[in-house]
């Protein structure tokens, strides 16, 4: 008999899927008679238990789930993850981590299926115009799904959006528009737009290179005595390039 309600407790029956412990037993390449001498507990109980003949004690559940390397939450059905909890715990405390630095945009998910959206500052900046580095404050967030960051190699923490006024870059890049910089892409590319800063003053061009001139700022306005194609100055330097817009219709 036992001796105490815990010992009561211990001896009680559970209904443990037998199903699941002959599948893990398998895929460990464990005979009955190898888990039972693991668990510290019969080889017939092994047998009646993958048969669902029998339920063992919480004593021998544990044990056995301890032998199987999963967690008794699996082999009672509770759960569909075959991981011991500590794993699984560890594992969702990391990614609630993640997911709280994803949000500050500072990491990317884990996940490759993410589709959740991320944000990206909008800084309070405007390209056309004279602008300090001091005028980049964020004073909002803008979403953009990861999956689409991702599949134009983006990183969130190291866009910005801003908005851009005059009309140098017309009709590619209107009045009034958002446009999304990636701070990562600094380097000089072929027919790229980029942000430029050019002393105090922040402007939109497009980059290109001339075998005879070299690299050349070129204004996409057709209206080149407005907006001559000139050479890259040599104070000038990349913001980030231009890889998404958006404007609202009137």
């Amino acid at each position: 008999m036992p001796s105490s309600l815990e010992d009561q407790e211990q001896d009680r029956r559970t209904t443990v899927s037998g199903t699941r412990v002959r599948e893990i037993r398998k895929l460990l390449g464990l005979t009955q008679t190898q888990l039972a001498e693991i668990a510290g507990t019969s080889n017939s109980l092994i047998s009646m238990v993958e048969q669902n003949q029998t339920g063992p004690s919480l004593r021998n559940a544990a044990l056995i789930a301890k032998a199987l390397g999963t967690s008794m939450d699996y082999l009672l059905g509770w759960v569909d993850d075959a991981r011991r909890t500590h794993e699984i715990v560890s594992e969702l405390n990391a990614n609630i981590a993640r997911v709280r630095d994803l949000e500050d945009g500072h990491a990317e998910p884990l996940d490759p299926d993410w589709h959740e959206y991320v944000g990206i500052d909008e800084v309070d900046m405007t390209v056309g115009t004279n602008t300090s580095d001091s005028d980049e404050r964020v004073k909002g967030r803008v979403k953009f799904q990861y999956p689409w960051l991702r599949k134009h190699g983006l990183k969130a923490h190291m866009c910005r959006i801003v908005r851009v006024a005059g009309e140098s870059m017309e009709p590619t890049v209107p009045d009034g528009c958002a446009i999304l910089v990636d701070g990562a892409s600094t380097e000089r590319r072929d027919g790229g737009i980029f942000v430029l800063r050019l002393g105090g003053t922040v402007l939109v061009r497009r980059v290109i290179h001339d075998a005879k001139a070299g690299w050349l700022l070129l204004s996409d306005n057709p209206d080149k005595a407005g907006w001559p194609t000139r050479p890259w100055p040599d104070h000038a330097t990349i913001v980030g390039e231009v890889k998404w817009l958006g404007r609202t219709f009137r």
